[in-house]
């Protein structure tokens, strides 16, 4: 510590203080927490895109043209029709539902309790530039409106901020040294899939001057 002060002075940066480190680490620990969230909704997407619920599911990126190797690449998977898919489970695993909810995976009725924000919809992980999940995206496999559906902004996920697939378009981005942006993910997923993997899109809205600056 007093080497850690000494270097702060020369430096001229001003250390935070006890209680601002308390802070910081209650936010380390609660962003720990929604990442085992996501983690546990991404193994059951998956769970549910190969199980019997999946069928469905299965055809409709069968019919896109999408490979088996692709779709294990972006980690696609399936929300079935239930109101309790995710919250449900996840109770049963030990996730706090107020974790999920701050996750973005829950929605709260008015009358009390949460269930499902994504249902009946093929989930699309969103991974930031390290490669961390910090959300979803939900293509509508009926009439649901909209038809695509992006987690909520959260300690982990900004709308705003965040590239798909950046965390895997960065090595053919710097050799390349261009970059395409497309529309969506289904875009950015079958350019890869024909060998153009220096894509990312944007989640559905105008692209932000933060994401042109990423």
């Amino acid at each position: 510590p007093e080497a850690l002060a000494a270097l702060a002075r020369r430096a001229g940066v001003t250390l935070p203080t006890g209680r601002a480190r308390a802070q910081e680490e209650a936010a380390m620990r609660e962003r720990q927490r929604l990442r085992a969230a996501l983690a546990y909704a991404q193994k059951r997407y998956r769970e549910a895109l190969d199980g019997p619920s999946g069928r469905a599911a299965r055809q409709y990126l069968e019919q896109r043209g999408l490979s088996r190797e692709t779709i294990d690449r972006f980690g696609l998977g399936y929300a079935p029709p239930e109101w309790e898919f995710i919250a449900g489970s996840g109770r049963s695993a030990g996730i706090d539902r107020a974790d999920m909810f701050k996750a973005g995976l829950l929605l709260e009725r008015q009358s009390g309790g949460f269930y499902d924000r994504f249902r009946n919809r093929i989930t699309f992980p969103i991974w930031d530039a390290a490669g961390e999940l910090i959300g979803f995206g939900g293509r509508a496999l009926g009439d649901e409106q909209p038809k695509y559906l992006n987690s909520p902004d959260t300690p982990l996920f900004r709308k705003g901020k965040e590239l798909y697939a950046l965390n895997l378009a960065k090595p053919s981005i710097r050799r390349e040294n261009k970059v395409c942006i497309m529309e969506g993910y289904m875009d950015v997923i079958m350019s890869f899939q024909h060998g153009i993997d220096y894509t990312v899109a944007g989640m559905g809205t105008a692209l932000s001057h933060e994401q042109a600056r990423t």
